[in-house]
């Protein structure tokens, strides 16, 4: 997988959040998680074994992203994502997987073990 540090990685979803914040909404069920998570529907690249998928963002957090993706991703699996070529990629962690109508709702977990 590419190397990223972990400044940039956080510099990288900080600009995710601020452009999520500033154009989505932000859900109103905050006692389901730790943080706020907001709106942000964007097309995204998913980098799993060396393969990039590509799949759209459903929602965003400092430490999550809710995905629709065409492919299953078995939970703890080590991912990577970016939003496109002019991104970091930023190490991530499947938290879970659950089939929907013709795709998968994946929810990552933001990490930066390296």
């Amino acid at each position: 997988m590419p190397d990223t540090d972990t400044a940039q990685a956080q510099e990288t979803i900080l600009n995710w959040l601020e452009e999520a914040k500033f154009f989505g909404d932000e859900d109103q069920d905050v006692t389901k998680r730790a943080n706020p998570r907001h709106a942000w529907k964007r097309p995204m690249e998913l980098l799993v074994d060396d393969k990039i998928f590509y799949v759209y963002s459903r929602d965003i957090s400092k430490d999550g992203i809710g995905l629709t993706c065409r492919r299953h991703l078995g939970e703890g699996a080590r991912v990577r994502v970016r939003r496109d070529s002019n991104d970091s990629w930023v190490p991530a962690r499947v938290a879970h997987c659950t089939k929907t109508v013709g795709a998968f709702k994946v929810g990552i977990e933001l990490t930066f073990d390296f």
